[in-house]
């Protein structure tokens, strides 16, 4: 037997080949669903920063 049969016959018997996983479309919205409140409280903290600083009239 030479070695391209036996390669043939394993690729034969495992089927079809598996469909790979689209990682970023899968864990885009539960990432953002963490991220969002995180970015809010980020905006916010910038914005208290920035005008505690400004001079009052």
């Amino acid at each position: 037997m030479a070695g391209g049969d036996i390669t043939a016959a394993r690729a034969e018997a495992r089927g079809q080949e598996p469909v790979p996983v689209n990682l970023l479309g899968t864990i885009a919205v539960p990432v953002a669903k963490r991220m969002a409140p995180v970015a809010a409280v980020l905006v916010v903290a910038l914005w208290l920063i920035r005008r505690a600083g400004r001079p009052r009239r």
